[in-house]
């Protein structure tokens, strides 16, 4: 039994209905239901009653739900304690990001989360995504934010936002100025550019390439975003970005990748399934599932 899975049980049985509690607890209907089916086969009895109204629990479950109350009382109670004693003494969120989600996680997140709670800080450090969830992996950071596929086993995740791939090139370049989209012929043996150190999607590029006997010219691949532009501007080189990224540019034009439905990244959010978290880093969860739901609509 997990504090969180007692929480999910205690919402549920107020709410009557799991998809009410999931809304509630800013978490999906899958997740609640796993939690409480993981809590029936570990007591080895239904908790629930289930009926197209909703749910209520049984006389085992009335029973597991009077000691769950109890439970996480207890441990709110031993929190605040802690806390008060400052045995916690500094709350700070560690976040390993990728270059690519650190603009959307600065005015999305990090803003107006502590604009709503400034006595929390935030240390923060940018790597490529493998590095990103491997240090949050080995309890470096409290949480990992890039556009990556992760093991559902190990991670809890929230997903973010869809990130789609650009191609930049400035206005007044010669080779696409009339152009009002790109071919992957386009692509094929110009110098390209890539914000990162390791970039997958240069393997995809390739792959497409190939086919058609042309090259993918790498250039020049660098965290070092100033150096790009630059490089950029002065028609060195075509940088192959995060939309995202390529909207913080002026006098530039914006070509969507036609590859892989224009290369639409998924970014996400994890940490590390645990127990229990500090009641300011579940805070900061919280807040980042709410946003997330307001942003896709739901």
């Amino acid at each position: 039994m997990t504090i969180k899975q007692i929480e999910y049980f205690i919402k549920t049985c107020e709410k009557g209905n799991i998809t009410l509690a999931a809304e509630e607890l800013y978490a999906s209907r899958s997740a609640v239901s796993k939690a409480i089916h993981e809590l029936e086969e570990e007591f080895g009895v239904r908790l629930l009653e289930r009926s197209k109204s909703g749910v209520v629990p049984t006389r085992e479950g009335e029973q597991v739900l009077r000691q769950a109350v109890s439970m996480q009382s207890g441990y709110e109670y031993l929190r605040k304690t802690l806390e008060s004693m400052n045995i916690v003494h500094e709350k700070v969120i560690r976040v390993a990001l990728t270059r690519s989600c650190s603009t959307v996680f600065y005015e999305k997140f990090l803003l107006p989360f502590i604009e709503k709670n400034p006595e929390i800080r935030f240390t923060i450090h940018e790597y490529n995504a493998l590095d990103a969830f491997g240090r949050m992996d080995s309890g470096e950071y409290d949480f990992a934010m890039a556009p990556s596929v992760l093991d559902i086993d190990r991670f809890e995740r929230v997903f973010l936002y869809n990130n789609r791939t650009c191609l930049v090139v400035p206005k007044d370049d010669e080779r696409f100025a009339e152009k009002e989209s790109i071919s992957i012929e386009d692509i094929a043996d110009i110098p390209l550019a890539f914000a990162t150190a390791s970039a997958p999607i240069e393997s995809t590029l390739k792959n497409a390439l190939e086919p058609l006997g042309r090259s993918c010219n790498v250039a020049l691949k660098t965290s070092d975003f100033n150096m790009i532009v630059d490089m950029m501007r002065r028609g060195l080189v075509y940088p192959i970005i995060s939309e995202e990224l390529a909207k913080t540019l002026t006098d530039v034009k914006l070509f969507l990748l036609p590859i892989r439905k224009y290369m639409t990244l998924t970014s996400v959010l994890a940490w590390k399934k645990a127990p229990m978290y500090p009641g300011y880093i579940q805070d900061f969860i919280n807040f980042a599932t709410q946003i997330t739901r307001q942003s896709i609509g739901r």
